[in-house]
């Protein structure tokens, strides 16, 4: 093995003065390292939340009705993610919500692997092999993991 390939994959301003908050409440997150879900992928793991509350009941909905009611499931959906996987890779790093939606520069959803909402988190070990099968698991198109300015973020 290669020794970048088993390399943490870490903030870049832990380098410099950065800081988090300290605060009684959730702090606010500005940075995540994240993969962009693109509308694929959040349709398909949409399904696969549909058919695991509501077996058999797709084949009842008029096209339509079942396409509605995919595009309104997106919200829970992310959280869906986020359970399924933390479930199949259990050395990740836990973040409140792995999945939210930013509105800056483009309006995209994220899954995040790390963010600044604690020292804990934004060291917490995480290789390239992680990141890798998280987004083979995902089936996200081909991209890096990457920090995303999450000031922006609406869920």
């Amino acid at each position: 093995m290669s020794p970048s390939s088993s390399s943490s994959i870490s903030h870049p301003s832990t380098q410099s003065s950065f800081s988090i908050a300290k605060s009684s409440r959730r702090p606010r997150i500005t940075q995540a390292l994240a993969v962009q879900l693109d509308e694929d992928c959040i349709k398909r793991w949409s399904e696969l939340f549909y058919e695991e509350y509501h077996p058999g009941r797709r084949e009842q909905l008029p096209p339509e009705v079942y396409r509605e009611s995919i595009k309104s499931l997106t919200p829970f959906t992310m959280d869906y993610i986020g359970h399924r996987v933390y479930k199949r890779f259990p050395n990740l790093p836990r973040l409140h919500r792995p999945g939210f939606l930013v509105t800056h520069p483009d309006v995209m959803w994220l899954f995040a692997f790390k963010d600044n909402s604690s020292e804990e988190i934004l060291n917490a070990p995480l290789t390239a092999e992680d990141v890798k099968a998280v987004k083979e698991f995902l089936g996200v198109k081909k991209q890096g993991a990457k920090w995303y300015d999450v000031r922006t973020r609406v869920r």
